[in-house]
C-alpha cells in the first residue's frame, strides 16, 4: 500500500471534526513547503501606477515618519508634565527631555 492509500484508509474512520484537522495540517505542511514569492521592492510595488521616486526620497519620507512617531509621544510627556502628572515628570527628568514651561 502506498502513502496515500494508508492515509485514505485511517482517514475514512476518523470524525468529521478529525478529518478537517488533517485537512488543515495537509494545507499547513503545503504552505510550508512552498514559500511565498520574494517581496518587490517599493519601487516595483508601485510600477503599474507609474510612480517614479528615487532612493533619496524614500530616505527623506522615513526620517519624516520618524521624527513624527518620536517627536509625537516626546509632546505627550511635556504635556503630562506640564499637567503635573508625577510619572511624566519622573521621565522626562530621567530622560533629559526639556519641559520647556519649567525653564
Amino acid at each position: 500500500m502506498t502513502v496515500e492509500e494508508v492515509l485514505l484508509e485511517k482517514m475514512k474512520v476518523l470524525p468529521m471534526k478529525q478529518k478537517q484537522e488533517v485537512l488543515d495540517f495537509a494545507e499547513f505542511l503545503g504552505r510550508k513547503e512552498n514559500p511565498r514569492s520574494p517581496r518587490r521592492s517599493r519601487q516595483g510595488s508601485l510600477a503599474h501606477l507609474n510612480i517614479k521616486f528615487a532612493e533619496s526620497d524614500l530616505r527623506e519620507a522615513g526620517d519624516e515618519m520618524w521624527r513624527v512617531l518620536t517627536t509625537d509621544p516626546g509632546m505627550g510627556v511635556i504635556r503630562h508634565a506640564d499637567a503635573g502628572y508625577e510619572e511624566a515628570i519622573n521621565f522626562a527628568q530621567k530622560n533629559n527631555v526639556k519641559i520647556p514651561m519649567d525653564e
